[in-house]
């Protein structure tokens, strides 16, 4: 039999029951042994990675949710916030005008509340009348 680097010979002891059912299945045991050690190889490994992607692909989804959610709160209130400046700056605006009227009816009550200019007269201090 000529060897192949790529090839190795196992070897191993089975109980007759076992050997007979594979013989049942597929009357070549070489054949029968490599394909079942391909399926246990090749799903087990492809399906932990598929569970492993699913479930880290499931958790990113949940995560994202979480954040979009938070986002959308967030973005809820800002607006909010922005609803409540403009409001604000209204009334400001509104304060600021009538404190601008105040005051220019305060400067017109005093123009008239000054005395009148009495240069020639003097002042007598107000003991002084009798």
């Amino acid at each position: 039999m000529p060897r192949n680097d790529d090839k190795i010979r196992v070897s191993a002891r089975i109980s007759k029951g076992l050997y007979d059912s594979v013989l049942k299945i597929d009357d070549n045991f070489t054949r029968a042994l490599i394909n079942a050690m391909t399926a246990f190889v090749e799903p087990k490994g492809n399906d932990c990675q598929t569970d492993y992607d699913k479930g880290k692909t499931d958790y990113d989804k949940a995560q994202y949710d979480i954040i979009k959610g938070q986002l959308d709160i967030m973005t809820t209130q800002v607006e909010y916030l922005k609803g409540q400046i403009v409001v604000k700056d209204q009334q400001l605006d509104k304060q600021a005008f009538s404190l601008q009227s105040v005051i220019q009816e305060n400067s017109r009550l005093n123009v008239k509340l000054l005395p009148e200019s009495t240069e020639g007269k003097t002042k007598k201090p107000f003991w002084k009348f009798w």
